[in-house]
């Protein structure tokens, strides 16, 4: 690939972002100006004020990109398709446990009583909700379900899951009422 020698172009004196770039600069002189004005196009849009009328605070239900700088907090409604946590936030249970959807996207830790996945009718998960859960115990923990059905991932095994000691699984809801549960799962 050639590299072209523009400090040899001639009538090329150009300013670029307060820079000067003379006839004859070097082309290391050349690529330190475009250094620094990539470094103040970035100071610049870092610092683009929010215009009046716009929400700051995420109110605004169309927002199509963001400046990376810009925090997003989790406040309402998170659909099993809003782009994930890079953690699974945790939910430490002590006792007999029903999910809840607060819990799509988390990690449930179970000591004991188990856990039960409460029926479509009761509480509606969307299609596609996913919970991992943890049994922090030295003995089995069931996983049940009530009237919907609960799958053990490549088997045609249905119903209550018996999830090992210090074992982990993951809940995936499939269709309106039926789970698939794989992992350290009878």
């Amino acid at each position: 690939m050639a590299v072209t020698d523009y400090s040899t172009t001639p009538g090329l004196n150009t300013t670029i972002s307060g820079i000067n770039i003379a006839e004859g600069c070097s082309p290391a002189g050349i690529n330190d100006a475009i250094r620094q004005l990539m470094a103040d196009v970035r100071v610049f849009y870092d610092n683009v004020p929010v215009p009046a009328g716009v929400a700051a605070s995420g109110a605004n239900a169309d927002i199509t990109s963001l400046r990376q700088s810009v925090t997003i907090t989790s406040v309402g409604t998170v659909t099993a398709t809003t782009l994930g946590y890079r953690g699974l936030p945790l939910n430490i249970q002590a006792g007999a446990y029903t999910l809840a959807l607060a819990d799509q996207g988390g990690l449930v830790t179970l000591s004991t009583g188990g856990l039960t996945v409460p029926a479509n009718a009761v509480t509606a998960f969307p299609v596609g909700a996913t919970i991992a859960v943890y049994n922090n115990s030295g003995s089995p923990q069931n996983i049940a379900i009530n009237t919907d059905t609960l799958r053990l991932a490549g088997t045609a095994s249905t119903g209550t899951r018996s999830l090992a000691q210090r074992g982990l699984a993951t809940l995936i809801k499939v269709a309106a009422t039926e789970w698939v549960i794989t992992g350290n799962v009878t």
